[in-house]
């Protein structure tokens, strides 16, 4: 197993973090840890276990080598690429329109489980 760059990560994480509108809390309530770990991830002073990685890159959509440090793609395919993107554009929206936007996929699926 490749070992973590803890500095690399801790500015990958917090790249991530500010791109997707997580703070030390939000993130840490999203994958289960306490803030204080986050902080300490973020400025490289303890590295993550391999399982924990695997979390914040399902969570990101990134590339868990990537977010190790290593000079890979950041992302493991376009299409993950092409959704990250739009999942930022989302965030941008105000909560009315991201309640619109949740409607019509209702309705697209529920189209898709129709026929």
């Amino acid at each position: 197993m490749q070992s973590i760059k803890k500095e690399c990560f801790g500015s990958r994480l917090n790249q991530l973090m500010q791109a997707h509108n997580y703070t030390m809390r939000t993130l840490g309530e999203a994958v289960q840890l306490n803030s204080s770990t986050i902080f300490r991830y973020i400025h490289g002073q303890i590295a993550p276990k391999v399982t924990t990685i695997a979390a914040f890159a399902q969570l990101f959509g990134v590339n868990p080598t990537w977010l190790m440090g290593y000079d890979v793609p950041q992302f493991l395919s376009e299409k993950a690429e092409e959704a990250a993107t739009v999942s930022e554009k989302y965030l941008l929206l105000t909560p009315c329109q991201q309640e619109q936007i949740q409607q019509l996929l209702c309705c697209f699926l529920q189209e898709n489980e129709e026929s």
